[in-house]
């Protein structure tokens, strides 16, 4: 089971965390592509649910480097029903700078203006201009 965890300390790393956790099996701190520094929140593994309920319990709202840390239970990335109430927005939300579908996909083609469509499909004219190449120096 995995439970995800926000108010990180700037400071923590992947071992502090996973060691403030025990019965955890593995813990992530997210960090930011470009510098490298933590973004606040992580994740942390845990072998079985009742194990990360059991972590939950005693870890919400506990202090981890100095700061107070607020856990849920991560929703799994390829869970199309959100059934956890208001957190059914789970692991897309963040990423950081690639843009939520913004930028993407348009203006690859061009325009399509109505010349362009009339184009589509249809050979083009040769508008260039031949050139010879001589070899013989």
């Amino acid at each position: 089971a995995n439970m995800f965890v926000k108010g990180l300390s700037w400071d923590t790393t992947n071992d502090s965390l996973a060691a403030a956790f025990s019965g955890s099996t593995g813990a992530r701190v997210i960090t930011d592509r470009d510098s490298g520094e933590s973004k606040g929140f992580g994740y942390i593994d845990f072998p079985d649910v009742g194990s990360a309920e059991s972590a939950m319990k005693a870890m919400q709202g506990a202090n981890l480097d100095g700061r107070s840390i607020t856990l849920d239970f991560a929703t799994p990335r390829d869970n199309s029903g959100g059934d956890r109430g208001g957190r059914g927005r789970g692991g897309r939300g963040f990423g950081g700078g690639r843009g939520f579908g913004g930028g993407r996909g348009r203006g690859g083609r061009g325009a399509m203006t109505p010349q362009a469509a009339a184009n589509k499909g249809a050979i083009q004219d040769f508008a260039g201009k031949k050139m010879k190449f001589d070899d013989s120096d």
